[in-house]
């Protein structure tokens, strides 16, 4: 049976010229008109921007110069990034941002191994370390891998990508690949398609990489709706 890619959070980072300074009421207005798309339970200001949070489901920072977006995915990945076109385009219009850079985009996933302990296979596989080389380091309870490259085809990015057991049950894998795109655009759609990038990133390539030493599994069931 192949294992299924539960994709559990999504975020992504814009970067535009300076703002002139926001004014509390600029932003008090911005937060009522972004309330009739999203769900928020709170509102503050913060150093000139302002947080919009309802907790353990959804943050968004905005100040004069950055959008950054964070969500706990619970419906389909197609659902948050269409969301956060949306939002994208709310602050595009409300606060006159017509060009920005797509910074980052993370996407972060667990996938259940089975009886598999990944901590064993990456040190026994991937790392061909042998149980004597740790002991410099006393207890070594879990290993991991961190890595970064780049991509050079159509779509160009740089990206960072962790393969860890999860903490919690080691039984888990936890997968985490952030690409930044380093993109000019205008467009609310660049942010969709940075997820989109980051997804077929970590659904594809990440897959084929996990799947060199974990001949059983060769790819992801996704929670994508293509």
């Amino acid at each position: 049976m192949r294992p299924e890619l539960n994709l559990n959070y999504a975020s992504f980072v814009i970067e535009y010229p300076p703002l002139p300074p926001l004014e509390g009421t600029e932003l008090s207005d911005l937060f009522a008109v972004i309330r009739h798309t999203h769900e928020f339970e709170s509102f503050r200001s913060v150093n000139g921007g302002a947080v919009l949070e309802s907790e353990g489901v959804r943050r968004v920072e905005i100040d004069r110069s950055k959008l950054a977006f964070q969500e706990a995915i619970e419906g389909d990945f197609e659902s948050v990034a269409e969301s956060a076109v949306a939002l994208t385009q709310t602050v595009q219009s409300d606060l006159h941002v017509w060009q920005f850079r797509v910074d980052q985009v993370t996407l972060r996933a667990v996938v259940g191994l089975g009886e598999q302990h990944l901590s064993a296979v990456l040190q026994e596989r991937v790392l061909a370390l042998r149980r004597e080389q740790y002991a410099a380091l006393g207890n070594v309870s879990l290993v991991a891998l961190r890595l970064f490259g780049s991509e050079r085809g159509v779509v160009p990015f740089d990206w960072q990508v962790e393969v860890a057991p999860l903490v919690a049950d080691p039984h888990f894998l936890y997968l985490e690949t952030v690409i930044f795109p380093n993109a000019l655009g205008g467009e609310a759609e660049s942010v969709q398609n940075g997820l989109r990038t980051a997804y077929e990133f970590l659904a594809g390539n990440v897959a084929r990489f996990v799947g060199t030493f974990l001949p059983s599994w060769q790819t992801f069931e996704g929670r994508r709706q293509a």
